[in-house]
Order: structure tokens, then sequence, then C-alpha cells
């Protein structure tokens, strides 16, 4: 049997932990949405291979925002 106490402490907490976890994920998915229109609103311009660097390619807008949320989540 447990006291009002314990269970008042409980409920707020559970309320609290899922309070945070709402506003979280919310912020996350606004950031993704609001980096995902800006990106769109770029103009594409190509890329030219800097001279002495590897061939890699450069990594794509889209990418990079992926990247970020991936970062932010983790």
């Amino acid at each position: 049997m447990t006291t009002v106490r314990v269970r008042l402490t409980l409920i707020y907490s559970g309320l609290f932990l899922l309070t945070s976890v709402i506003l979280l994920v919310t912020v996350n998915l606004l950031l993704s949405q609001a980096l995902d229109r800006r990106i769109a609103g770029l103009p594409v311009a190509p890329v030219a291979p800097l001279p002495g660097v590897a061939n890699d390619r450069p990594p794509r807008l889209p990418e990079l925002v992926d990247e970020v949320i991936s970062y932010q989540w983790g």
C-alpha cells in the first residue's frame, strides 16, 4: 500500500516525463520542416572540384539536414 505522497510523486513525474518527450518531439519535427523549407528555397549551383583535393563529392543539403536531425535525436 502506497501513501498519497508516493502516488502524487509518481503521477507528477510521469506527467513531467510525458510533457518533456512531447516537447522534444515537437521541436525536432518543426526543426526538420523548417530546414527542409529553407533548403528548398536555395538556388542550386554546380560545385567545381578543388584542385589537389580528392574527388569526394560534397554532401548534398538534404543529406545534411538528415544528419543534423539524426545528430540531434542521438
